[in-house]
């Protein structure tokens, strides 16, 4: 299931705001992310057409939890 149920817009943005839908390793865990809302895998944000709404100016805001900050800036490098 992907997470993005809408089209990327036509458009570029000079500041994007991000809230990644990371999957976790808690997925038994009844209260984990993923029975509350759908996850994507890393290879699958990488995906993402960010690229393609960035202005050539532009600067990213992205929401990621300590355990995953490596994961995090290997997504922004991507």
């Amino acid at each position: 299931m992907s997470a993005i149920n809408n089209p990327f817009p036509d458009k570029k943005y000079k500041v994007i705001y991000a809230d990644p839908p990371w999957q976790f390793n808690n997925r038994m865990d009844k209260r984990g992310v993923e029975h509350q809302y759908p996850t994507m895998s890393m290879d699958k944000l990488k995906t993402l057409p960010i690229r393609a709404i960035s202005d050539d100016d532009c600067i990213l805001f992205i929401w990621c939890v300590f355990p995953m900050i490596k994961e995090g800036l290997d997504l922004i490098e991507s």
